[in-house]
């Protein structure tokens, strides 16, 4: 569904734009039910310090999986970059200088074929320990 990127989910089902693939596989209803339903973690332990405590489960698994792509290549590149996001949520940037300027900042080590290694979602200020050297250089250590 997301290669296809029609502006609303419901287009999906429509006489219109439906695609059988989708359309044959689940209802709509049962799909939007199933949508508001899932969960990944138990909400009665609750981490006020991770402002992505609800997904960090999937996060941590994405993590895990980045770790294992690249082992002996030598030459990384440390960047930050912005997952498209508009909804509402604390961690959530505007960087007016940046392609896509609203959405979530990322932290990204990739290797120079452009594959992510790893990755670090950016909560705040606090989101790395301060090294003493400034910024940049915490983001590495």
């Amino acid at each position: 569904m997301g290669c296809l990127g029609y502006p609303a989910i419901r287009m999906y089902w429509s006489n219109e734009c439906k695609i059988p693939a989708i359309f044959n596989l689940k209802s709509r209803d049962k799909f939007l039910q199933l949508r508001l339903d899932i969960h990944f973690v138990d909400f009665s332990v609750l981490d006020s310090s991770n402002k992505f405590w609800r997904v960090q489960p999937i996060i941590d698994m994405i993590r895990e999986r980045c770790n294992e792509l690249a082992t002996d290549i030598t030459n990384y590149s440390i960047d930050e970059q912005m997952i498209p996001f508009t909804g509402r949520f604390p961690a959530r940037q505007v960087i007016r200088s940046k392609h896509r300027p609203i959405g979530l900042k990322t932290l990204v080590c990739a290797t120079s074929t452009g594959i992510v290694v790893d990755f670090e979602v950016f909560q705040g200020a606090g989101t790395f320990e301060d090294c003493g050297l400034g910024h940049g250089p915490s983001i590495v250590m």
